[in-house]
């Protein structure tokens, strides 16, 4: 089995701030406090025994949080288990850091989300464009990477 979207994160890399929680889905929150990759992986174990399931893992962040060191876990869980990854990613970043940082990780693309859209924009007016930019998705083509779109908001 392949579990496609699964957030893997560390509570200690986490910083709240009730700003960035009203423009994204906070509810996995209220799950859990964090999620390590050793939880995740003993879940699989108590509820598919016998079965061999592989997480395609990524984080779960705000602005807030400290995100190169979310990132970081991401890519060491990564290889420390040999699960597939992906880097969450900001928009502003350019299209050479965006590429450098998925590879220096090993990751197999990105992961990109509503939230970290500039701030400016309401939330009923943020477009795709405007958190996975043209730039980024150039690079995903080119290298033929892959690229997590969820798209949380009403009328989806």
């Amino acid at each position: 089995m392949i579990d496609a979207h699964t957030h893997v994160w560390l509570n200690k890399f986490k910083f709240q701030d009730p700003e960035t929680v009203k423009r994204t889905v906070s509810w996995p929150a209220l799950v859990a406090a964090e999620s390590p990759v050793e939880e995740l992986l003993e879940t699989y174990k108590l509820l598919f025994p016998g079965k061999d399931v592989t997480p395609l893992i990524f984080s779960l962040i705000s602005r807030s949080d400290d995100i190169p060191a979310m990132n970081n876990y991401i890519s060491e869980s990564a290889q420390k288990h040999n699960l597939p990854s992906l880097l969450f990613t900001l928009p502003e970043w350019g299209a050479e850091e965006l590429y450098q940082k998925i590879v220096a990780g090993k990751h197999l693309g990105i992961k990109v989300y509503l939230n970290l859209a500039p701030s400016y924009l309401p939330v009923s007016e943020i477009r795709i464009f405007d958190f996975i930019p043209h730039h980024q998705l150039e690079v995903l083509n080119n290298h033929h990477m892959m690229l997590m779109l969820h798209i949380p908001r009403n009328d989806r």
